[in-house]
Order: C-alpha cells, then structure tokens, then sequence
C-alpha cells in the first residue's frame, strides 16, 4: 500500500494546536459530548461479548467515561472497579451505581498514577476508545505492565486501537492529526514491542467496525452518525474506507493459566 499524502496535507490546511482540558473537554454541556452521548448509549460493545465467557468474572474498567460498559456489566451481575480520571464521570458512574444498588467501586484517577489501590485477581481488564486518546507507546507498555500485575492467571486484557494496516508506516504529520482527532495510531511493530517481554499472548484481533456491523441489531448501524467514519480512520483521512491505511481493531491478550 503507498503511504497517501492525505494527512500532510490535512495538517498543512487545518491543523490547529488545542489546548483544551480533558475537564473541559468532557463536561456534559460540550458541544462534543450533547452530540455523542446519546449515541454511544445504543452501542455494543466487544468487550461485553467477551466477558461472557467467564462465570460473573471481576473486571476493571479502565477510562470508563459515564458509565456505559461498568454499569452494563454490573447489571449483569459482575463486581466492577472502573478508573476514570474525570471527575464529572466518576460521579455519574458512583450515583448511578449507587441508586442502582449495583457491586461498582469507582476510583477517580489517572490510570499511571499507580496500582497499589487495584487488586490482582481481575478476570478482565478493558479500555473501550481509551487508547485512541493515548500520546505514546509508553502509555500503551504501561497498560501492559498494569495487565500482566492485576490479572488472574488466564485473564484477558480487551482494548480497541487504531492500527496502521500492513504496508503502511504513518508519518509525523499523520499522527499529530491522528492525535488532535481522537485517533492515535500505533504500527502492529509498536504493539508488539510495548508487550514484548511480558506474559501476555495476543488471542484476537478484529475490526471494530466489522464486528459492530455485523453483531448490532438490524436497523442499528451505524449508531452514530460519525461512528463508522470514525473507527475506519476517515477522521484522518478523506478517502473510501477500504483505501484507508488505518482502522481501529479489538485487541484481546491473554495471560497464561499457569
């Protein structure tokens, strides 16, 4: 696949330096978040299939925003911990759980700040749209590290990312744009290396537009408006889904049942 110039251009025309705060960003009465709330309310989710396998399994919630995948689960019966480091969020989440009687232990922080008040049993460990926002591949190795200490022996770590498709290698422009639209790109060579040298084997990878396509009820794609664009990297570059060097994927890694 040859590198397309979309991005560079992109960045050339429209590329503006933001300095808005994740506080102010995600406040209920930003213009950003009166679009999209509703919205994702009617989304499924990956990570909600996955924890099916297991037998009302302990999760964490890493990034869990208002609630929708930490409230979901603990409807069904599992004992949730989620971190959100917004504290507009941790109070949604904390009074809805709450009035709904639900097993939810809210920590309001920044997931890096440390992990000495999480457990080390979980069963899963979830990011739903958090890596899209991370800066770096420390960030994502941090993610790893955190996995490999607080999930049970065969627990899985499930997170969404946007990655550069086979051929495509993004350049600086690229990912600056990437990053000022909520999609970070991560190259497969840079996933595997923020993993590497620890106990965590990748066990799936699939599309996330594909499989929310295809596992939503009909008439209920896209959810959004601006969703399927979205996850297939058309916020980043104006060109057909197929011919778009990125897309963003679900990643399950799997600790070993020792």
């Amino acid at each position: 696949m040859e590198k397309s110039s979309n991005a560079t251009e992109l960045v050339r025309d429209h590329f503006q330096e933001k300095a808005s705060s994740f506080d102010a960003l995600y406040d209920e009465e930003h213009p950003l978040q009166r679009a999209v709330r509703p919205g994702l309310l009617k989304r499924r989710d990956f990570a909600l299939d996955v924890v099916r396998e297991y037998d009302k399994p302990r999760v964490l919630d890493i990034g869990g925003g208002t609630g929708r995948n930490t409230l979901a689960l603990a409807r069904r019966g599992h004992p949730v911990e989620v971190v959100e480091m917004t504290p507009k969020f941790a109070d949604i989440i904390r009074a809805d759980a709450e009035r709904e009687l639900l097993n939810v232990r809210v920590i309001q922080r920044d997931i890096f700040a440390t992990d000495e008040d999480l457990r080390r049993d979980y069963q899963l460990i979830m990011l739903s749209e958090v890596v899209s926002d991370f800066r770096t591949t420390q960030q994502l190795r941090a993610v790893f590290e955190l996995a490999t200490q607080c999930l049970t022996p065969g627990g899985r770590l499930v997170f969404n990312a946007f990655l550069a498709k086979p051929g495509y290698l993004p350049d600086d422009a690229a990912r600056a744009l990437g990053q000022q639209c909520y999609t970070t790109i991560f190259t497969p060579q840079e996933l595997g290396a923020a993993a590497s040298g620890l106990p965590l084997q990748l066990i799936s990878d699939d599309s996330v537009f594909d499989y929310e396509k295809a596992h939503l009820p009909e008439g209920a794609w896209p959810p959004t408006s601006w969703y399927a664009d979205w996850v297939s990297g058309r916020d980043v570059f104006d060109l057909p889904r197929e011919q778009c060097p990125i897309e963003m994927r679900w990643l399950v890694f799997q600790k070993p049942a020792w």
